[in-house]
């Protein structure tokens, strides 16, 4: 008789892969996904990656009950992009068709360090001072990029971006004199979370003021009213506009004169004054000083002199 042999043809492969993969995140080295390979005979033994998976471009490894893909290859390769992937993992066995287990990868932002430093701190009014911030993050090979943002206190002050060393550097030069609380924030970019500086204390000295002082009449005579004008001036820089603001107060013989007068326009004039004594007075200015200049006073040279005026004689008729 005839004898009848069936030849077994093998199963087709089948690698599960876990459909939503644990997230990575940018940066992240060793990242691997695990498939199991549930059948095939023959073992499947081609693999291949369709659709668009996380760069670099993975590197695909197996045993007898496993796949393993990886983005690392000693320590050069690590993921490089953030954004959610969907790709297929694709097996075979070389007898039937292809087998595609669908996979999808979150890949994350990475965590950045934002630091703010300055150029010099306390500084001039009126000064050019330079803030330096540099953004870090892990590992260093994969550099930030885009826009930092200076702040003084709530007050946005420029914008910056970041060089090939993720550094970015704003000069300003018309800080207020006093005490600055600076802080860099970097916006973030396509790979890269926003953060924000600690706060840098940036304290500017208030500049030495000058003022003068004139007399409306000297000498004046008795019983006229007179008015005195203090003038404040910032000390001269290059490039700078700045004009005095605060008040004067006016003195005479060492004894207030009214009270403090407000600046217009950097200059401020006393009340009239029309109950000198016949003599000299003594006659100051005292500047009381801003945020930007420093107090300072004027003596009125010479003295205030009170003449002697007219006699006026009223006859009257009995």
């Amino acid at each position: 008789g005839r004898a009848t042999i069936t030849e077994n043809p093998g199963t087709p492969p089948a690698v599960t892969c876990p459909a939503q993969a644990p997230a990575g995140t940018v940066g992240e080295r060793y990242y691997r996904l695990r498939c199991e390979i549930n059948q095939g005979s023959p073992g499947p033994d081609k693999f291949s990656i369709s659709g668009t998976a996380p760069s670099p471009a993975p590197h695909i490894d197996y045993t007898s009950s496993a796949v393993f893909v990886d983005w690392a290859d000693g320590f050069r390769n690590q993921l490089t992009t953030a954004g959610t992937f969907r790709f297929s993992l694709n097996s075979s066995n070389g007898v039937f068709p292809d087998f595609s287990s669908p996979v999808s990868i979150t890949v994350n932002k990475r965590a950045t360090t934002t630091a703010v430093s300055s150029s010099g701190t306390p500084s001039s009014l009126d000064e050019p001072v330079t803030f330096t911030a540099r953004v870090s993050a892990s590992p260093a090979g994969i550099k930030a990029t885009g826009n930092v943002d200076f702040f003084d206190g709530g007050t946005k002050i420029g914008t910056a971006t970041l060089d090939t060393d993720s550094t970015a550097i704003l000069t300003t030069p018309n800080l207020a004199g006093g005490q600055h609380s600076i802080t860099a924030a970097y916006l973030g970019d396509a790979n890269n979370l926003p953060s924000t500086s600690p706060p840098l204390a940036q304290q500017v000295t208030p500049a030495q003021s000058t003022t003068t002082l004139d007399s409306q009449r000297n000498p004046s005579k008795f019983g006229d009213p007179v008015t005195f004008t203090a003038r404040v001036r910032p000390p001269t820089l290059p490039g700078s506009t700045r004009v005095a603001t605060g008040s004067v107060q006016f003195a005479i013989d060492g004894t207030p004169s009214g009270p403090p007068v407000a600046l217009q326009s950097g200059a401020a004039t006393s009340a009239p004054v029309a109950d000198l004594a016949v003599g000299a007075h003594t006659v100051v200015a005292q500047y009381l000083g801003s945020g930007d200049l420093k107090p300072s006073q004027a003596r009125l040279t010479p003295d205030q002199t009170v003449e002697k005026g007219p006699v006026v004689v009223t006859l009257s008729s009995a």
